[in-house]
């Protein structure tokens, strides 16, 4: 049973059930929580997707839409990630108040207050690239759940490139080929 923290509203996990939602379009499900990870704000998109009212959502732990499939030390490894205060980006299999699931490109940060303290945290999705899906389902879902719990997660982790304006355009390549792209547009006026 998980306890929402303000109004004391209790549920229940929903039960898994093997149905993926599909909606592929350019929203983005935006979220915000507390130092604890306790939600405190949602846009529509997000409250439409998870299926929850915002009187529900606002004050539940974050990991209420956490679907059982996905490793336990994967949420570690990014907890670790954004308490130092780096951005943690990677694909998330999440849950619907319904039991459906889909599968997110996810990207979370720190906020920070002037003094540069962590006051909360955002995140930021994107419905998945079906491609990346079926890899992660090909390969790390097929996986026992034991192997997937020793085993780093090889779909996430913390942000190898800057949030920046050109950094977050090639955010989906390694490093060496966005630094590729964004040398070869500066050199050729063509690319700009």
């Amino acid at each position: 049973m998980i306890v929402n923290t303000i109004t004391q509203f209790k549920v229940f996990k929903p039960i898994p059930i093997n149905e993926e939602i599909r909606v592929f379009h350019n929203s983005l499900i935006i979220s915000e929580t507390d130092t604890n990870g306790i939600i405190t704000y949602a846009n529509r998109r997000f409250l439409s997707l998870i299926g929850y009212t915002e009187k529900e959502l606002i004050g539940m732990p974050h990991y209420i839409n956490r679907h059982p499939d996905m490793p336990h030390s994967l949420f570690k490894e990014m907890w670790k990630v954004i308490k130092s205060k780096n951005i943690w980006r990677g694909y998330l299999k999440d849950l619907t108040k319904d039991g459906k699931y889909y599968w997110v490109m996810t990207w979370i940060q720190p906020k920070l207050n002037a003094k540069k303290e962590i006051i909360g945290y955002i995140a930021i999705r994107k419905f998945a690239y079906p491609e990346m899906v079926k890899e992660i389902e090909d390969d790390f879902m097929k996986l026992s759940r034991s192997e997937r719990e020793t085993m780093k997660y090889p779909y996430g982790g913390k942000l190898k490139f800057g949030s920046d304006f050109i950094g977050s355009k090639y955010l989906d390549q390694e490093p060496e080929e966005t630094i590729g792209m964004i040398n070869k547009r500066e050199h050729n006026p063509k690319n700009l």
